[in-house]
Parts: C-alpha cells; sequence; structure tokens
C-alpha cells in the first residue's frame, strides 16, 4: 500500500488493513526517528506537589493542636509566654 506525500500525518489507520496497521516502513534516505509519548513536569509543579504535600501533612496535624489549646483556654492552664512569642518572632524574620 502507498500513501501520497501530501497526506502524511492525515491517515486514519484504522481503514488500513489489520495486516499493515502497527507495522512500520523505512523510508530510503529518512533520518531514524524513535516515536514516543515524554511528558516533562516543570520544577515549578514539582514544587508546588511538594508544598501541597506539607500543607495536607500540617492540615492533618493542626486540628489536635486547636483541640489542645482550646481546653487550656477552657480550663484556664493557658499559658502566655513572652519569651517564646518573642523567640519566634525573631525566627520569622
Amino acid at each position: 500500500m502507498s500513501i501520497p506525500v501530501d497526506k502524511i500525518g492525515k491517515v486514519d489507520i484504522s481503514s488500513l488493513p489489520r495486516s499493515q496497521a502497527g507495522k512500520e516502513k523505512k523510508i530510503s534516505g529518512a533520518p531514524d526517528v524513535q516515536l514516543h509519548d515524554q511528558v516533562e513536569i516543570s520544577n515549578l509543579a514539582m514544587d508546588l506537589k511538594k508544598l501541597t504535600a506539607l500543607v495536607q501533612k500540617e492540615a492533618d496535624l493542626r486540628p489536635e493542636k486547636v483541640a489542645v489549646v482550646k481546653n487550656q483556654i477552657e480550663t484556664g492552664s493557658y499559658k502566655i509566654s513572652p519569651e517564646k512569642i518573642a523567640e519566634r518572632m525573631i525566627e520569622e524574620e
């Protein structure tokens, strides 16, 4: 079976006979080309994935921390430490 040059890239292989579908034919003088799908994930996408995982991990811990602090406030045992607040403010800068 021959395919006209002006039809390259527009051939519907479903119309080919079963014996021809999937077979490759070497064209003389044409460069060897490996046809395969390739996906590239940007660094931004990989960073976003890592960040999402970290946020989800922290989100899982948050309700426990909130429950502990809420209980301490309700029982009057919650203590504010100005030293710890100052240390954290300095760390954040």
